[in-house]
């Protein structure tokens, strides 16, 4: 498995080629593109709906807390979902990758 970045940081797109062998030849190659990316403003409408509010700005990140829980959220319009996950960790809040949306 062959795993090409579009961008050199974090991802904005994975592509993931697969070859598919039958017996022990290479018969057909075959490119699958996932998005691995949550919109900005979607999960910040999911962290409101579950509780959570905003605590200040700041000049590249906006500061949302829960209860005594906080964390950052930068200035992207997309935000990896890996990044995405661990914000919802630091406010306590259950990561669905279908519920953001």
């Amino acid at each position: 498995m062959i795993i090409r970045s579009t961008r050199k940081e974090l991802p904005a797109r994975i592509t993931i080629i697969r070859p598919l062998f039958l017996s022990n030849s290479l018969v057909k190659i075959s490119c699958q593109v996932y998005n691995v990316n949550t919109k900005r403003k979607e999960l910040i409408q999911y962290l409101m709906k579950k509780g959570a509010s905003l605590a200040r700005e700041g000049s590249r990140h906006s500061i949302y807390q829960k209860g005594n829980n906080r964390t950052a959220i930068p200035r992207h319009i997309e935000i990896v979902d890996e990044l995405a996950k661990k914000i919802c960790n630091d406010l306590e809040i259950p990561f669905k990758k279908g519920e953001n949306k």
